[in-house]
């Protein structure tokens, strides 16, 4: 038999012996398939890891690390002006439920998973499975189901349940008193975006995020692979504590808040304004806001019959401070005001024309215009307080006349009217965008004809004001001729609800418009508006005289044509064609006496009527309920005195 030589070197046999015999090269050869079919393996098997199951293990694996998180601050609680609570911060979740199919097979169906939620949440199964479906399709892999919730057994559905429920702090606002001042109070939710909070929150709870809010708490924990050591099941580590955010008093008064609301309901029903209608009720001696109330809202009845037609959604709701209207007779008395002082005043007693045979209307004639009188009346010569009593346009235009531009655009100046439109808008900056995007352009023209828009200014034309600016005003004439800015903030307690933040807020600066002695002077002759025969209240207290309960009240009435164009064209709908709008505003103040008025009371409807119904008072229309509320007030301090718990009496003591 042949034997294959040998290398030398080796001994023989050790290759193999014979051609086709099974020698160590074929086994090296299948050694080294077999190495190569492990490595195709291995190399199959990261493909698979890396691409098909890398984000079920990318998951799997953020759950089994070490794990930071935010826990929401307590937001500060708003109360009233005796620390009645308005706005609340209670502690909440959010439950996000997994809706694609993980592969634990712990996890039940998605259909499974909806009944569950829909048993927890109240809601429909089908629904929520529905639900589960779309963002599925979307290729979301959690979904947030619900949020804010207070549900006792929500935390123990979610450690029952953490392979596909997971719950996150969250921050829950309530209104004890809802819907009582929501307009003003406004809404809170999460932030659309990190910078852009302004989508989440409306109203003082967006003015006023800088104090209320606090700051989170930021903690750490670790998961396993199936999503447990939640903070929920064991304690975390703490690495930065968080911040109570700061409770804040408002200066409203609950009762005559909601007594205004119902009086504005009233005027609803009764008048149907176009677009709503407003109240403002002030302290006079410190431009303390004790109401604020708007109608209609946005939690009101969707009935409203001027709602979504002819842009009206367009105008803000929060109507006393972004809604803007000429004031009409409302502003006459501080023309006579300024006409009082000055270096060379007149006086009361002194005879004015008011209207004698000129022209075609019997009235003055400016610039090619006519100033006429209520229903085109001429009157002759009367003295200034008969003018200012009986408001007659006429002679208000002949007072202006006689003073100059000069001096009526220094009066604005001095009442705070100016002409970028912001007026005061209370002592918060941009509360007016908080509310609601302005319906006037500004408050006094940027340009202005000098012999005749100052005189359309003496009887309250050719500007804008909103309620809240006019009603400010006034506090000038009830009190000793200083203007006081309105305020919404009484003070702000610290994290411990002790002690005020002092300089927190600081309050405006009092404006001086008048001597005391003309103010004192100007509110003798507001009163004869209700007591004397001419007056505009007076058939009010002629005819029901129990309305004003022996109190003396000073009053002043006003009316303007509407010039929005969105209220025009919802006047132009099927059922208000023939119509037209004029703003009707009145300004109640008392008690009058030896003393200066405490309060203010404002209140602001368009009135639609009929074009063949030539005139409408605003004495008709609103003259009862501005004594119903200022009548309240006034008993009030006779019979029942504002009472305030300890800690809200020293916190007025020591706040700003």
């Amino acid at each position: 038999m042949r034997r294959w030589p040998g290398i030398r070197g080796l001994p023989r046999g050790v290759l193999g012996t014979a051609p086709g015999a099974a020698g160590p090269f074929r086994r090296l050869v299948w050694m080294g398939m077999a190495l190569l079919a492990v490595h195709g393996a291995l190399a199959i098997r990261l493909v698979q890891i890396q691409v098909v199951d890398h984000e079920n293990l990318l998951a799997m694996a953020e759950r089994q690390q070490l794990r930071r998180y935010s826990v929401p601050h307590h937001r500060g609680n708003i109360h009233d002006r005796h620390g009645e609570p308005l706005v609340l911060s209670y502690r909440g979740w959010d439950l996000c439920v997994r809706v694609d199919t993980p592969p634990d097979p712990v996890v039940p169906t998605r259909g499974g998973r909806a009944a569950i939620l829909a048993r927890a949440l109240g809601r429909s199964a089908v629904a929520v499975q529905a639900g589960m479906a779309k963002h599925a399709r979307d290729g979301a892999i959690w979904w947030q189901v619900a949020s804010n919730l207070e549900h006792p057994g929500i935390v123990d559905l979610a450690r029952r349940h953490p392979g596909w429920m997971s719950l996150s702090p969250a921050v829950v606002r309530k209104q004890p008193r809802f819907p009582l001042a929501n307009e003003l109070l406004g809404r809170y939710g999460k932030p659309a975006s990190p910078g852009d909070p302004a989508r989440s929150m409306t109203g003082l709870e967006r003015c006023l995020d800088a104090l209320l809010s606090g700051e989170d708490a930021r903690l750490e924990d670790v998961r396993d692979g199936r999503g447990r050591g939640l903070a929920l099941d064991r304690e975390s580590r703490v690495i930065r504590s968080g911040r109570r955010g700061t409770d804040v008093w408002l200066t409203l008064d609950s009762e005559v808040q909601e007594l205004a609301e119902h009086v504005l309901d009233e005027i609803m029903r009764e008048h149907a304004p176009v677009p709503g209608a407003g109240a403002v009720v002030l302290e006079a001696t410190t431009g303390e806001v004790l109401a604020l109330a708007s109608r209609p809202t946005a939690a009101g009845p969707r009935d409203w019959p001027f709602r979504g037609k002819g842009g009206l959604d367009s105008l803000p709701w929060m109507l006393p401070i972004t809604y803007r209207a000429a004031p009409g007779s409302t502003f006459k008395p501080f023309t006579v005001g300024e006409a009082l002082s000055g270096a060379s005043p007149v006086r009361l007693e002194d005879r004015v024309d008011c209207g004698h045979p000129v022209g075609t209307y019997g009235s003055l004639r400016v610039g090619g215009r006519f100033v006429k009188n209520y229903k085109e009346r001429r009157h002759g010569s009367v003295t200034v307080e008969e003018a200012l009593y009986r408001s007659y346009n006429v002679g208000m235009a002949r007072l202006a006349e006689a003073m100059g531009p000069e001096r009526m655009v220094g009066l604005l100046e001095r009442l705070g009217f100016r002409r970028d439109g912001g007026g005061f808008s209370l002592e918060l900056p941009g509360l007016w965008q908080c509310l609601g995007r302005c319906a006037g352009a500004t408050s006094l023209p940027a340009q202005w004809q000098p012999r005749i828009t100052h005189i359309s200014w003496s009887f309250g034309q050719e500007m804008q004001l909103s309620l809240l600016d006019l009603a400010a005003a006034y506090t000038a004439l009830a009190t000793d001729g200083r203007l006081r800015p309105p305020r919404l903030v009484k003070c702000v307690a610290d994290a411990n609800g002790n002690a005020p933040a002092a300089g927190a807020i600081e309050p405006l600066a009092e404006r001086v418009v008048f001597p005391p002695a003309v103010a004192a002077r100007l509110r003798a002759v507001l009163a004869r508006v209700v007591e004397g025969e001419e007056g505009t209240l007076h058939r009010l207290q002629r005819d029901r005289p129990e309305l004003f309960g022996g109190w003396r009240m000073a009053a002043k009435t006003g009316t303007a044509t509407e010039e929005n164009p969105a209220i025009k064209a919802a006047l132009e709908q099927p059922r208000w064609r023939g119509h037209s709008a004029n703003v009707l505003s009145l300004v109640v103040m008392g008690p009058i006496g030896a003393e200066p008025a405490r309060y203010v009371v404002a209140l602001l409807a368009p009135h639609p009527r009929a074009r063949d119904l030539r005139y409408i008072s605003a004495g008709q229309v609103l003259g009862p309920y501005g004594v119903q509320i200022l009548r309240f007030l006034l008993d009030r301090d006779v019979h029942r005195p504002a009472v305030r718990d300890g800690r809200m009496a020293s916190l007025a003591q020591s706040g700003p």
